[in-house]
């Protein structure tokens, strides 16, 4: 709508006013606090053709449809900030879709005429078909990136001040696009997504803004391990579809999250062994709509083994998850690494064994350290491990890589020389560098906790290290 008009006749009908775009500049203190929610709108959409799961993160158009499009807007309502989200395309077919935002009104948002995002002068949506930004149906800007097949993934960033222009830019598969400036200061921003042909797929992700509420784990490992669990330091995984075989791996969407189990007294130290620790999974399978999700511990790994981490293989002949575990060790004899690997997605592992090349420091005070393992890229499959590579002080944090699914690690590289400890690996953006939150020191090796965004290609090329700490 322009701002004498009203396309949308049902929030014309609830008000007199004049239409206005919403300025965060004037909300009170409790309306500044609140951003909406992380997901599809479910309650909005009257279309029985589509389906949400995922808690509502995610939406398919299923059945046959009179419509020739339908929009789907999310609860999120984003100002006053800087924001990052992203839409994962898993199914376009060969036909357009647009995903990106609307700006939000005093009566509600506005889709335009035509309706499909991009259509009104207050919405933005990408087109990862022809690679165009359109607003107002007209594309701003074209001879952008488009996907290459049928998926890929549209990152939006939106800098949306209280008191300036706000502003915003897509990122296609990490190639980011020119940024673009939005019509007015204090805007309120509402992701969205329209699907234009049935088979589309799209999920939502707001990486780590929101959380949900906490819920108790009223879960325990079977007998005969004890209810005394702990969550091994680092992170979990979710199962991605596309690395098992000609169709998507039939666990997909499904959360695992390390944890140590003991079948007996606790160890209570960090030095010596521990026979009664046993690094575990906890796993949780993707639910239905409106049902929460159930969390089970699954596969055990190794006596001896504590905190651990885990990464998806490939093996494109698999129906499951191929799952890696690389664990501390904890037995009479330490230094190196653990490890375990399952072939139906951590539910059991069948392979075990003590990986030489991984050198782990064992002190006077301290048996192992916990290391990170990730997952940085699919083609070429790239598995990045980080740990101290001492045999007798917490030092050299080095950072090696693996090309064959964590069976050897072909590149190695110095990342901090000095006292270092613990450390955990994410993957930044478009997968060209890493980041690594890790202990370090002079006097000990947690005399603080540094991040660095590291290169891909400096680990790869030998180069000099001219990562940053920050």
């Amino acid at each position: 709508m322009a701002n004498e008009q009203c396309s949308n006749e049902l929030s014309c009908d609830k008000t007199s006013e004049k239409p206005y775009l919403l300025d965060s500049s004037t909300f009170s203190s409790e309306k500044m606090n609140n951003f909406g929610e992380f997901r599809f709108d479910s309650n909005r959409s009257m279309n029985s053709s589509i389906r949400f799961s995922n808690n509502d993160c995610t939406v398919e158009w299923l059945e046959p449809s009179m419509a020739v499009w339908i929009p789907v807007e999310t609860k999120a309502k984003l100002h006053s900030g800087k924001w990052s989200l992203e839409f994962d395309v898993e199914w376009m077919g060969t036909h357009q879709i647009g995903v990106g935002f609307l700006l939000d009104w005093n009566i509600g948002s506005d889709w335009g005429f035509f309706g499909y995002l991009g259509s009104s002068s207050s919405a933005w949506s990408y087109d990862p078909s022809t690679g165009d930004i359109v607003t107002n149906t007209e594309s701003i800007h074209g001879n952008l990136p488009k996907f290459t097949g049928n998926s890929g993934v549209i990152g939006l960033e939106l800098d949306l001040p209280k008191n300036e222009i706000g502003k915003f830019t897509f990122i296609v598969d990490g190639v980011r696009t020119p940024t673009k400036q939005l019509s007015n200061s204090g805007a309120v921003a509402i992701p969205a997504v329209c699907l234009l042909s049935r088979g589309q797929k799209v999920t939502i992700r707001n990486l780590g803004i929101t959380w949900s509420d906490p819920t108790p784990l009223n879960v325990f490992p079977p007998p005969p391990f004890s209810k005394s669990i702990k969550p091994a330091v680092g992170h979990g995984i979710e199962i991605i579809g596309s690395l098992c075989g000609r169709e998507n791996c039939s666990d997909a969407g499904t959360l695992l999250m390390p944890f140590v189990c003991t079948n007996g007294s606790s160890h209570t130290g960090d030095n010596g062994s521990c026979p009664s620790c046993y690094a575990c999974v906890l796993k949780s399978e993707m639910p239905e709509k409106n049902q929460n999700r159930q969390w089970n511990f699954t596969g055990i790994a190794q006596q001896y083994t504590r905190e651990s981490q885990l990464v998806q293989t490939i093996n494109m002949d698999a129906g499951a998850s191929y799952i890696y575990l690389n664990g501390r060790n904890f037995s009479p004899v330490p230094g190196h690494r653990y490890f375990a690997r399952s072939t139906n997605g951590a539910d059991q592992f069948t392979e075990f064994g003590i990986d030489s090349s991984l050198i782990e420091p064992v002190t006077k005070a301290w048996t192992g350290v916990v290391c990170s393992i990730e997952r940085i890229s699919i083609n070429p499959s790239r598995i990045l491990f980080s740990g101290p590579a001492n045999a007798t002080v917490r030092s050299n944090l080095t950072l090696r890589l693996s090309y064959d699914e964590a069976h050897s690690w072909s590149i190695s590289r110095i990342l901090f020389s000095g006292l270092s400890g613990y450390s955990d690996i994410a993957v930044v953006g478009d997968g060209k560098n890493v980041a690594l939150v890790f202990e370090n020191g002079e006097e000990t090796f947690a005399d603080r906790i540094s991040v660095a965004i590291v290169p891909v290609s400096w680990i790869e090329n030998n180069k000099k290290n001219d990562n940053k700490k920050l």
